[in-house]
């Protein structure tokens, strides 16, 4: 498995544990997914924030923002 569909998968298991445990702490889902809380912070604000779980939402294009395109002369 390549690292960015390993990254899909941590993604996925955080989404599948908020959604079986919504009342556990940040710092729960750190401990059982062995992740720091940044990372969890960040992933589960995005599938917060997200209508629904789909595979752009969990890509790596979702964890970057959009880039403008560099203007040539």
């Amino acid at each position: 498995m390549d690292s960015e569909n390993a990254w899909v998968l941590e993604r996925v298991k955080l989404y599948e544990l908020m959604k079986r445990q919504p009342d556990w702490s940040l710092r729960r889902y750190t401990r059982e997914l062995k992740h720091d809380l940044q990372w969890v912070r960040r992933w589960a604000a995005r599938i917060m924030s997200a209508t629904a779980l789909t595979p752009r939402n969990v890509s790596q294009s979702f964890a970057c923002p959009a880039s403008s395109p560099t203007a040539h002369p």
